[in-house]
């Protein structure tokens, strides 16, 4: 094994320990309640998620063999959910989507940081429809 690709499993490995720790780190403010905490978190959740996609696909083709031979390495295809990075883009453009939301919310305001499992239930979403909800956890457990 090269230690380039080596260096790069190293790294694909020090990333998934900052998503687990952010992950555990929602989960408890979770338990706490403690909704700020728990918003602060996904943060570096997402951080280390999207650090893993990227390092496993990277789009430049001089890169290509070296990212297939790490997926390889790893036993990772391209049916793992880190490969499509549409949910990580939504949260590192937040600013973009922060200005389509208001503009798309016809002067009715926004919905943030909903914290539910039943969010269809929740008069205020359905009154100014999915597209105006910035950042929404569905939260499945109950504490």
């Amino acid at each position: 094994m090269s230690w380039v690709l080596r260096t790069f499993q190293v790294e694909v490995s020090n990333q998934c320990l900052v998503a687990l720790m952010a992950y555990d780190d929602m989960m408890l403010a979770m338990k706490q309640l403690d909704y700020t905490r728990f918003w602060y978190s996904v943060n570096p959740f997402l951080m280390g998620v999207g650090n893993v996609s990227k390092l496993l696909w990277n789009k430049k083709a001089k890169f290509k063999s070296l990212r297939k031979d790490l997926r390889d390495s790893l036993s990772i295809t391209d049916a793992s959910p880190l490969y499509d990075r549409d949910f990580r883009n939504i949260y590192e453009h937040y600013d973009e989507k922060l200005e389509v939301g208001i503009k798309e919310s016809d002067g009715k305001g926004m919905v943030d940081s909903i914290i539910t499992p039943f969010l269809e239930d929740l008069t205020i979403a359905k009154n100014k429809g999915r597209k105006n909800i910035l950042r929404h956890y569905d939260n499945p457990r109950k504490y």
